[in-house]
């Protein structure tokens, strides 16, 4: 029922980034970083850095596809969408959020009617687009949702199962088991799977956090394994660990790494590798080309830049006074908050801090949850023989 093979993918730097700092791409490919600080969204879209306030409180940020949406603590969902020929960021209010509809993982909500609980993307609404989760739900015991992909609803299942395995368990739901712990997108209150899916493929991806990049085939739900290996461009040595599926846009997979260098110094990354035109069902080792490094500022450097507000949106304020696009839709409602854009950046700096540690912690129980699953492997084994 399923195709394993390990070939390899040599992923080459696209550019670096901050802790906490999350990517995506547009729908032309372009790159672009976010993060939120005090209830309020900031995002880096080529040269230009925009904060966004609304009129509630947001609380969650979540990627679907080209956008985010954003939640508020007053059940309003809103959608930010990029323009690559106009540079331009703008943000839109979709809908009210129902009080029987729930937040699941980042990019899905939930809502149960009667017995039944059904999911569905962001983007999407609970009367047009809920997929019941028809499982029995023995099938889902540890199985996590990941994604969506035509319909039908992902979960992940860590198992001792090797090679990994997909399987239906209902006519909406497949579960992919693995025995590798998934990388985990840096989401403060989910559960996040790196996983990625665009209904014009007919595959999708989950990424582990040491890099094995798992492709399933959703119509033979054939899986294939692919080693990502870093492309070295000095002598320097780093473990690496992996923690988001960026995007794919013209065959050239983007995806996030946590790189630890000697002195504990660790960085972030965003690193590229191009897909073989007949992926998955990959049999030869494919390279891609170095790219030149390039930072990504996230915060503007320049000094004395600040937020000011224009209209009823936050907006960053230039040198020579003028403010880089934004709008927002509804018109009668007012943003009353400026924020500092130098505060923000040692607010940034000051929480990456106390995630490195947190991130090297959970690294090393991951590494202790192992040694102890093998001796308790071994203390079975010496059982059966006594």
């Amino acid at each position: 029922m399923f195709l394993l093979a390990m070939p390899s993918l040599e992923i080459s730097f696209r550019g670096a980034t901050y802790p906490e700092v999350y990517s995506g791409l547009t729908e032309k490919g372009t790159l672009f970083c976010y993060n939120m600080i005090d209830s309020t969204i900031v995002i880096r879209f080529l040269e230009n850095l925009v904060v966004l306030g609304l009129p509630g409180e947001i609380f969650r940020v979540g990627r679907v596809e080209n956008f985010l949406f954003l939640h508020t603590k007053d059940s309003q969902l809103y959608k930010v969408t990029f323009d690559d020929y106009t540079k331009f960021v703008g943000i839109m209010f979709m809908r009210n959020i129902a009080q029987n509809e729930y937040y699941d993982v980042e990019g899905l909500l939930g809502t149960t009617i009667g017995k039944k609980k059904y999911l569905y993307r962001l983007s999407e609404t609970p009367e047009n687009d809920a997929i019941h989760v028809d499982a029995a739900d023995e099938e889902l015991t540890d199985a996590n949702p990941a994604g969506v992909h035509r319909g039908k609803l992902i979960y992940c299942k860590k198992t001792d199962c090797y090679p990994p395995k997909a399987k239906r368990v209902g006519s909406n739901v497949v579960i992919v088991e693995h025995h590798k712990y998934l990388a985990n997108a840096r989401s403060a209150g989910g559960r996040k799977t790196a996983f990625f899916s665009d209904d014009s493929l007919p595959y999708i991806l989950l990424l582990t956090l040491e890099g094995k990049l798992l492709a399933v085939d959703m119509d033979t739900l054939e899986v294939t394994v692919v080693e990502l290996k870093i492309k070295k461009e000095s002598d320097e040595t780093f473990k690496e660990r992996f923690s988001d599926i960026v995007g794919i846009y013209n065959g050239l997979l983007s995806v996030e790494v946590q790189m630890e260098f000697e002195g504990n110094d660790i960085q972030y990354f965003i690193l590229t590798a191009q897909l073989p035109a007949n992926f998955p069902n990959v049999d030869v080792p494919c390279t891609c080309p170095s790219n030149p490094m390039k930072f990504i500022p996230f915060v503007a450097q320049s000094e004395g830049k600040t937020v000011v507000i224009k209209g009823n949106a936050i907006v960053p304020a230039r040198k020579d006074g003028s403010n880089e696009h934004i709008v927002i839709t509804k018109e009668d409602e007012k943003v009353e908050k400026v924020v500092d854009v130098e505060d923000a950046e040692e607010r940034i700096r000051s929480i990456d801090e106390a995630n490195v540690k947190e991130e090297r912690r959970i690294r090393e129980l991951a590494e202790e949850n192992e040694k102890l699953k093998e001796k308790l492997k071994e203390m079975e084994e010496r059982m059966k023989s006594l």
